[in-house]
């Protein structure tokens, strides 16, 4: 069917059983349920377009910018958010406590923080973000508090069973910095302590002079 310089045509090809095209020759956006019963929507001039929304029959997966998610969610590029997002859960009656964190001070301590700007590497996995920024190394957190640390998304593969592997075998690592705060408190907590035993000592001090 054509309208004006739009088209929507629909066909079956090698590779999927149906697609759905609609456009111009210059710009075209696909509708496809694909061999593997996997249901995508493309844009752009041609089958491999930049723009892709995919949703995988196995596992349910839904991908932005990416033909193989491997999350529930997974989104290559920013997410903008007009309000909070929701995550995860704090309940204590589903925690098992283990213990708490030993030495926080001395462990912040060996923490580097720098400033950096992204390299011809992270260029080479689509990063494009020119402007300086800052934080920390995934190598050198991991040595302290290892649970902050994961594959970065960009690199992960979710296997069937659920595990994740690297998809370049090189395992690209990041911080989840949200986990670094209880760190933060029991390091306050540690360091306010140390004030208020010295603040202890000075008033004896004056009151021996006294």
């Amino acid at each position: 069917m054509t309208t004006g310089n739009q088209s929507i045509q629909g066909e079956k090809t090698f590779f999927s059983q149906f697609l759905l095209r609609v456009g111009n020759t210059g710009n075209i956006s696909h509708f496809g349920h694909g061999y593997n019963k996997d249901i995508y929507i493309r844009s752009g001039s041609g089958l491999s377009g930049a723009g892709k929304v995919i949703l995988q029959d196995s596992g349910g997966n839904v991908g932005i910018g990416t033909s193989s998610p491997g999350k529930k969610l997974h989104v290559v590029g920013e997410i903008a958010a007009s309000n909070n997002i929701t995550s995860y859960y704090s309940d204590e009656r589903l925690k098992q406590k283990l213990g708490t964190i030993k030495n926080p001070i001395e462990k912040i301590k060996t923490i580097e923080t720098f400033y950096y700007t992204e390299n011809y590497l992270a260029k080479n996995f689509g990063f494009n973000n020119n402007k300086k920024q800052f934080g920390v190394s995934a190598q050198n957190v991991e040595k302290v508090l290892p649970e902050c640390v994961s594959l970065a998304p960009f690199d992960f593969d979710t296997k069937e069973d659920g595990t994740l592997t690297s998809k370049s075998g090189e395992n690209y690592k990041t911080v989840d910095y949200s986990r670094l705060v209880p760190l933060l408190i029991e390091a306050i907590k540690e360091q306010q302590t140390q004030i208020d035993e010295l603040k202890k000592e000075i008033v004896q001090i004056k009151n021996n002079k006294m």
